[in-house]
This record gives structure tokens, C-alpha cells and sequence, in this order.
């Protein structure tokens, strides 16, 4: 019972190390296209 507590305890462990290394990432993440990726009307009607 102790080495599945201590497998379960290093497993979470990690889970949390790589959680905080994406909110890390997400911080200075950028979109990859434009904000807003649906073609749009503009303002003469004609379509972007």
C-alpha cells in the first residue's frame, strides 16, 4: 500500500509541474492566425 501511495504522490507530483509549465506557456502564448479567424464583411460589403 505504501509504494501505490508513494507511485500515486510522484504521478500527481508531476501532473502539477507540467499544469504549471502550460500556464507558464499560455502566458506569452499568441494565436497562430488572426483573433478572430472567420471572414468578416467589411464595411462596403465586399468579403475579406
Amino acid at each position: 500500500m505504501p509504494e501505490t501511495a508513494a507511485t500515486l504522490d510522484k504521478a500527481l507530483h508531476e501532473a502539477h509541474q507540467r499544469d504549471e509549465e502550460l500556464r507558464r506557456l499560455r502566458e506569452s502564448a499568441t494565436y497562430a492566425g488572426d483573433e478572430d479567424p472567420y471572414r468578416r464583411k467589411d464595411e462596403d460589403g465586399e468579403s475579406a
